[in-house]
């Protein structure tokens, strides 16, 4: 999924407002717009009241401490990024995260391999904001379509561009699984869990772990 040019970029951060008169003026999704168009080396967070309430959704770019007001929609986000974080197009990286979308939904009502597909053609406008993302999703995809091996590939790549990533790590367990190295799979998990304490305490993790025991007990 390409090699952005964020990637030897310094690392930033935006934090997004979370106080109740911005979560009123949509500031959950602008979270949520800036998490999928970021580039890797920009980190997204909620935080606390900023004192600017009513002017909200409001956020604040670190290290430069710059607060900006009324970003409230998907586009802003993307000019943002684009212009403040070395974030690419906004236009390539909107067109990205439409596609994204419309895989998320085949995905989810079990369509893995239009979601392959549309994941695909995202990944292929070559968007700056929000790769990594894609990359996790279609190996996601990947392995619901039998193709582990892909998947194994996209999880590395993914891994490239936001080293230490736990999306990334559960995507490669997953490949891992699904190509019978469950050892493996489970060395990853377990390692991703010591440095992960929010993974460490998730259902998910004690649920794969569990499966994949029970599984490479029952092949040795």
């Amino acid at each position: 999924m390409g090699g952005p040019a964020g990637e030897a970029a310094a690392e930033m951060e935006i934090q997004v407002c979370a106080g109740k008169s911005c979560r009123k003026d949509g500031a959950l999704q602008t979270l949520d717009h800036f998490r999928g168009l970021a580039p890797p080396h920009v980190n997204v967070d909620s935080c606390g009241c900023l004192g600017r309430c009513g002017a909200g959704p409001n956020l604040v770019l670190l290290p430069s401490e710059t607060v900006i007001s009324h970003c409230s929609t998907v586009a802003h986000v993307a000019r943002l990024l684009e212009r403040q974080c070395g974030g690419g197009s906004a236009e390539t990286n909107l067109a990205a995260l439409e596609l994204k979308g419309r895989g998320n939904a085949a995905f989810e009502k079990g369509r893995a391999d239009e979601a392959e597909r549309l994941f695909s053609q995202a990944i292929a406008l070559s968007p700056v904001g929000g790769m990594h993302n894609l990359l996790c999703n279609r190996a996601a995809a990947r392995v619901a379509c039998g193709n582990p091996m892909g998947a194994l590939e996209d999880a590395d790549a993914a891994a490239v561009l936001k080293p230490g990533w736990s999306s990334a790590v559960i995507r490669r367990a997953e490949a891992l699984a699904a190509l019978g190295r469950g050892r493996e799979a489970l060395e990853a998990y377990h390692r991703l869990a010591d440095t992960d304490a929010e993974f460490r305490r998730s259902k998910q993790y004690l649920r794969k772990v569990k499966e994949l025991e029970r599984a490479t007990e029952a092949a040795a």
